[in-house]
């Protein structure tokens, strides 16, 4: 990279080869292409964080936790836009991935916001899935099951085939387990009949289309 002239495109021969360094396991010359990055960027933030970025990365590899956790936090607080979406979602797989649940949970939603503001449907369709996962985990199954329908439907819309796979997967499981453990009362926002209806059978809607309610099934 340091062959070439110009240091925008050498800035960006250091990210990528930084990236393929990390997944491919060398985290050591990782390291070394992302502060070569980040000393290219010096005064341009966003090519900063995005070094930062890298760094955060290499440093969840090699399970140096704390060190990622704040190279995150400063790319979120000093970023903007997909940038700042990015950051927090790596922070909400680090506390995943760390077993802090209730934090992930945290950061996820605030991903969530992050992706609603942006107007980026694909990502809020994921991250509704983060979200109602963690819920799961949490016991918190009618908020899962919620977070999952929505994202099934944002998937939908999308034609993200395999995210509304998942979700409605995830959601049937979710529902089982609040089936098994107490009387079913979720409420719904905007949601298809068709995917209420893949859930719980027993559900008859008096028209098709969306619908905003409660869904109560007694155990």
């Amino acid at each position: 990279c340091r062959a070439l002239d110009d240091p925008g495109i050498t800035l960006e021969c250091e990210l990528r080869r930084t990236r393929r360094l990390t997944w491919g396991g060398e985290p050591e010359r990782a390291r070394q292409a992302a502060e070569a990055a980040l000393e290219l960027a010096r005064d341009d933030v966003a090519a900063r964080n995005r070094a930062t970025l890298a760094l955060a990365d290499v440093a969840h590899l090699t399970r140096r936790y704390d060190e990622a956790r704040e190279r995150l936090r400063s790319v979120a607080r000093a970023s903007d836009g997909r940038l700042r979406l990015e950051a927090v979602q790596r922070l909400a797989w680090l506390e995943e991935a760390t077993g802090n649940l209730a934090t992930a949970l945290e950061e996820n939603r605030r991903a969530l916001r992050l992706a609603r503001e942006l107007g980026a449907l694909p990502s809020v369709a994921r991250l509704l899935t983060r979200v109602g996962a963690n819920e799961e985990r949490l016991g918190v199954y009618d908020g899962s099951i919620r977070s999952l329908l929505e994202a099934a439907e944002v998937a939908s819309q999308t034609g993200d085939r395999q995210v509304e796979g998942i979700a409605l997967a995830d959601a049937a499981i979710s529902f089982a387990d609040t089936f098994a453990i107490h009387d079913t009362d979720v409420r719904f926002s905007n949601v298809s009949t068709k995917l209420v209806e893949q859930l719980a059978p027993e559900f008859e809607s008096p028209r098709r289309g969306t619908l905003d309610g409660q869904l109560t099934i007694l155990g």
